[in-house]
């Protein structure tokens, strides 16, 4: 499999598939830091994948999709959890609730929905690598 740039999405969809009725932007880069120890590189690289690649990946299909098509953008319950050390995470996550909401209103007239899903708090190698899992915050968070 070849990776391809995000301004290329929605050609290699239609020039493999013919068109596009979905598209599902589920990608994320943690960093868990408190806001006071994170730096600037750990913004940059979070907002680059978490909220630029949502954009330039979604721009790139919106010429292609399809009537009645959909986009999700997978967001985070930490947008509304607000747990300590989450904060570059967190911040990039409201920003692809706001983009959504937006391209949601501008795509209604063409009767292409714009979804946001924000999955609870799971126990992954992500989570666990961050210290997230098993500590503080997972029992602020798990019942």
């Amino acid at each position: 499999m070849t990776l391809i740039g995000y301004g290329q999405v929605g050609d290699a969809a239609v020039s493999h598939f013919g068109g596009l009725d979905i598209l599902v932007n589920n990608s994320g880069i943690w960093t868990a830091a408190p806001v006071e120890h994170a730096n600037e590189d750990d913004y940059r690289r979070a907002f680059e994948l978490n909220v630029l690649g949502v954009i330039l990946t979604t721009l790139s299909a919106i010429p292609h999709l399809r009537e009645a098509g959909c986009v999700i953008n997978i967001s985070s319950s930490f947008t509304t959890l607000r747990r300590p050390g989450t904060s570059v995470y967190t911040a990039t996550k409201v920003a692809v609730n706001s983009i959504s909401e937006d391209l949601a209103k501008k795509l209604a007239p063409r009767n292409i929905r714009v979804n946001i899903i924000s999955p609870g708090f799971v126990v992954t190698k992500c989570t666990k690598a961050a210290g997230a899992a098993g500590f503080e915050m997972e029992a602020g968070i798990v019942t």
